[in-house]
């Protein structure tokens, strides 16, 4: 006796629907991540700061960017990719809503090398 398997008359797979949401979320971070460089010249004439500072906040993020890659994967599996998501996106969008409230050199080493540099992605 042969079973039939009924298929659902949406055409996207919910697979795809996952593809499509990590990449632009991807996409987006990836924009985020590259601004401090155009914003460098910008963040020396306003707050004072030398590039050498400026260009060590980014290095730090860039750092612990690439540190986290190894954890990632057991991050995924512990907390699943729809919470590991909501989490990452929530602190990116704390770190860019906070941003315009910074003032001194440690607040953006927070706000742009810490908190973006923990997260898996």
């Amino acid at each position: 006796m042969e079973t039939q398997v009924k298929r659902s008359s949406s055409s996207w797979h919910y697979g795809w629907i996952v593809v499509l949401i990590a990449f632009i979320t991807l996409l987006v971070s990836a924009g985020i991540r590259s601004m401090p460089s155009i914003l460098m010249i910008p963040f020396e004439k306003e707050f004072g700061w030398d590039r050498s500072s400026i260009s060590g906040v980014i290095s730090v993020g860039i750092f612990l960017y690439g540190l986290m890659g190894p954890f990632s994967a057991a991050i995924l599996s512990k907390f699943g990719i729809r919470r590991t998501m909501v989490i990452s996106l929530a602190v990116l969008a704390l770190s860019m809503a906070l941003t315009p409230l910074m003032k001194q050199l440690w607040q953006y080493e927070l706000l742009w090398a810490l908190s973006p540099g923990w997260r898996p992605g």
